[in-house]
């Protein structure tokens, strides 16, 4: 397992993990085509999407990817999961760049997931990438500020 820190995206520091096999709960998709052979030599850190994390959104975003010569042509979304999920994974996906030469079509998997508990302040996202086939990005949400309180239906405090 390598770690990797990248220094300029967003305000903060963002963690990347990127691991060999597919993690657990998630099965590997078997390529279709030559996807064997596509090494991925460029891409953008994935992130969670800040409506997504506000709304407490979650769920798996299953996509066919063509590669022509290296480029991304077409992605084809084949899951049920929220627009705003959908759209987050295949703009990430067309950042994504071959080897030269390389056409291929196969499947690959973004996860995203809202953590239970809640972090005292905001954190950064934790991103595994298996790529292509495997993306899971993970939130803690921060808990609610007091000047949060009237956003979320809840009473506010009395001022003196």
């Amino acid at each position: 397992m390598k770690t990797i820190r990248v220094a300029s995206v967003s305000l903060w520091t963002v963690a990347v993990v990127v691991i060999a096999s597919a993690p657990r709960g998630v099965a590997q998709t078997p390529p279709r085509g030559s996807a064997t052979a596509a090494l991925v030599t460029n891409a953008t850190v994935p992130l969670y999407p800040a409506v997504a994390e506000a709304a407490r959104l979650s769920g798996q975003v299953r996509v066919i990817v063509t590669v022509r010569d290296g480029i991304v042509k077409k992605t084809e979304p084949m899951s049920v999961a929220h627009q705003i999920l959908v759209s987050a994974a295949t703009q990430n996906i067309k950042t994504w760049k071959f080897r030269l030469g390389t056409n291929t079509v196969f499947e690959t998997t973004y996860v995203y997931e809202i953590e239970k508990d809640e972090a005292p302040v905001p954190e950064n996202p934790h991103v595994e990438l298996s790529l292509p086939f495997l993306v899971r990005i993970s939130v803690r949400p921060a808990k609610p500020t007091c000047s949060d309180c009237g956003s979320r239906g809840l009473p506010q405090p009395q001022q003196p």
